[in-house]
């Protein structure tokens, strides 16, 4: 019984770990997004013409 329940903590680690490295990914993207967004809108701004 032990050796099921060894097997059984890590999954539950795992998809803990997983849940919080999606609620910490999501908004990096999407900061990465804007900030690539807002950097492409300034060298467009900043060109001449």
């Amino acid at each position: 019984m032990a050796f099921l329940r060894d097997q059984r903590d890590p999954v539950a680690q795992l998809l803990k770990s997983n849940r919080d490295v999606r609620s910490v990914l999501i908004p990096a993207i999407a900061g990465a997004v804007a900030g690539m967004i807002g950097v492409g809108a300034a060298i467009y701004f900043a060109m001449p013409g």
